[in-house]
């Protein structure tokens, strides 16, 4: 079960920050909005789903390897990263990743 206070902490921190980008930005286009959210995460999907079959199977380096690319450019990894496979799979989908 979802604890409450995340639940708010979402509504009135995430979903409301994220409306008032959008009323800010009318004029973006939804790639330009998704690149500005998640940087390099979404870019590198958007170039898989473009040089890719729908079938393909992608391979991702590992959590570890992703984490020391991050730590390498001083940035902490989360939950929103390639690391996190549903994350992933929500902007490459039909494909498949593997994690090695």
């Amino acid at each position: 079960m979802v604890n409450q206070s995340q639940s708010y902490t979402w509504i009135f921190g995430v979903l409301k920050k994220n409306l008032t980008f959008i009323k800010e930005h009318p004029d973006l286009s939804y790639e330009q909005k998704m690149q500005i959210k998640h940087k390099f995460n979404y870019t590198f999907c958007n170039f898989i789903n473009k040089h890719t079959d729908e079938d393909a199977v992608i391979l991702i380096p590992s959590v570890d390897a992703i984490k020391n690319a991050k730590e390498l450019d001083n940035k902490k990894i989360t939950s929103a990263s390639l690391a996190n496979k549903a994350y992933a799979s929500y902007f490459i989908y039909p494909r498949y990743f593997y994690l090695y």
